[in-house]
């Protein structure tokens, strides 16, 4: 059964409105995203096309504008869809098929993604906190299931998302949060979930890089230092997914929900193969 959207949500900044074309857009996808694979790849192919036939023409400030709005909406389409969702993957198909129509028969070269690393930076400040314990489980859901959704982009390779990753994974295994699991249980499962969302959909890559020896560059080294919990190299390295997957273990003891338990330990799976 195909998720319900609607055209206004919530994340953990504020109210947020799809626009009433790209909405109609999404709604239309939405019926087949849970269909046979021709049937889905030909939803799929036709939301971009109608995506870029919406696309202001001759003017670049109006682009830039129209494209930055685009991501907005698409991850406000995102994160009212569950993580677990296969509307997150033909989600996720929707930005493949962007970057794949033919020269002759665009408005806007969607090639490079252009823009979504910086609309994502923007998003990734909205974090909830503590404040969201009570009466905002919507905003928790959110948060999870739009980075699910980034998490997939990176696993598919149309963005790189290793730093969110690094952060993601800094905050929720890096840091002493036990209390948090007492205090605001419902907090505390958002970012176990969230944080396997990482691991689940992109982990592949991220091994990839580790066994390729990837490492931050110089001016970039600070940004990916450990947490208080971890003392060791920065980057992405043997010894860090160890750790990680150490804590994944310990977080899958103190999470409440079976949904956090179940993520934590499936990632402590992976990290430990």
């Amino acid at each position: 059964m195909a998720p319900t959207l609607r055209q206004e949500s919530q994340n953990a900044h504020k109210t947020v409105k799809v626009s009433n074309e790209r909405f109609e857009i999404f709604q239309k996808w939405l019926e087949s995203s849970n269909s046979e694979s021709e049937e889905r790849k030909a939803a799929e192919a036709a939301a971009a096309r109608s995506i870029d036939g919406l696309a202001p023409t001759g003017n670049k400030e109006d682009a830039d504008n129209f494209i930055w709005q685009t991501w907005g909406d698409v991850f406000q389409i995102a994160q009212q869809i569950p993580h677990a969702s296969p509307a997150q993957d033909s989600l996720a198909q929707i930005l493949v098929q962007l970057t794949q129509l033919p020269d002759t028969d665009r408005k806007i070269d969607w090639t490079d993604l252009p823009q979504l690393g910086w609309v994502l930076r923007d998003w990734f400040n909205f974090t909830p906190s503590e404040k969201h314990a009570n009466g905002a489980d919507e905003i928790l859901s959110a948060w999870v299931n739009v980075n699910a959704f980034w998490a997939r982009l990176g696993g598919l390779e149309c963005l790189n998302t290793v730093d969110i990753t690094i952060w993601t994974l800094r905050r929720t295994l890096e840091e002493d949060h036990d209390d948090d699991a007492t205090n605001f249980p419902n907090v505390f499962d958002c970012h176990v979930l969230t944080a396997a969302q990482y691991v689940e959909q992109s982990g592949p890559k991220l091994k990839k890089l580790i066994q390729d020896g990837w490492k931050p560059q110089d001016n970039e080294a600070q940004m990916f230092q450990g947490g208080p919990l971890f003392d060791g190299p920065t980057g992405l390295t043997k010894e860090r997914w160890q750790f990680w997957a150490s804590r994944f273990r310990h977080t899958a003891e103190k999470a409440s929900g079976n949904d956090a338990k179940s993520a934590a330990t499936r990632a402590a799976e992976f990290l430990e193969q």
